[in-house]
């Protein structure tokens, strides 16, 4: 799933055994895929900085991995527009902690198309402006 960064093994993508030796639930798969694809696409910067999306990386992850979430992943302008939204610090890359507003954000987005429940509005740090219209949101019923 993750690629090694400078030279340490990831950590076994399965999480370790689950109580009753049933291995990792859905749930643990699908976090350790939420990070794991992070740093799929993150490279560190130098200087010890943590690995980070560069706009070119950012747009890959877009593309490659939430084409069928959000709408328009392969335009760079729709790509460097999120980008700008996520990029909280404005350093033009996008830390995990920053990686994280998106992917909150998109399970608001899955809980009200799937599961009926009220939209939320998107975290405050994916828009920046409480006024300013979120990234182009999922598009179709969010089926794969």
């Amino acid at each position: 799933m993750g690629q090694s960064q400078g030279g340490v093994t990831p950590p076994d993508p399965s999480g370790g055994p689950s109580p009753g030796g049933q291995g990792p639930s859905p749930l643990e798969r699908g976090l350790h895929a939420v990070v794991g694809t992070f740093y799929q696409y993150a490279r560190a910067p130098g200087g010890g900085q943590e690995p980070s999306l560069d706009p070119p990386a950012f747009q890959r992850l877009l593309r490659h991995e939430l084409g069928h979430q959000l709408s328009d992943t392969g335009q760079p302008q729709a790509a460097a527009a999120i980008f700008a939204l996520l990029d909280a610090n404005r350093d033009r890359r996008i830390s995990f902690d920053e990686y994280w507003h998106l992917v909150a954000w998109l399970c608001h987005v899955l809980r009200h198309r799937q599961y009926g429940a009220t939209p939320a509005p998107p975290p405050p740090a994916l828009c920046g402006d409480p006024d300013a219209a979120p990234p182009a949101p999922a598009r179709g019923d969010g089926h794969r």
